[in-house]
């Protein structure tokens, strides 16, 4: 799949700090685990539409098959290669937050 060089901008900021949480990404999946794609964080719409023709939507399970030299997923049958920059800009969820995010309330509680 080709997808046209995009620029992205990286806002400086110091981890750990501010009221935004960690997002998960494509990028951060290790290969062989499965992710649900939650959606996109500064994607344009058209590019979007052009992933999502792939199957690549909220809601679609995806298998993370490799990271590097670039993030290779299998959606279905059809397997799809990601640029890094594209790859961090897909948000996922995986088994593993879900089971986290359950032992931290199970614990408050």
């Amino acid at each position: 799949m080709f997808i046209p060089h995009l620029r992205f901008h990286r806002a400086r900021h110091r981890h750990g700090l501010g009221k935004h949480p960690v997002r998960l990404t494509l990028g951060h999946v290790p290969p062989g685990q499965d992710a649900t794609i939650l959606g996109f964080e500064a994607l344009p719409l058209d590019y979007q539409h052009y992933l999502q023709a792939y199957g690549v939507m909220p809601g679609r399970t995806v298998r993370v098959l490799a990271q590097r030299p670039v993030t290779i997923i299998q959606v279905e049958h059809t397997e799809l290669a990601f640029e890094p920059q594209i790859a961090r800009c897909i948000l996922v969820s995986t088994a593993s937050e879900k089971e986290a995010a359950l032992t931290s309330e199970n614990r408050s509680s």
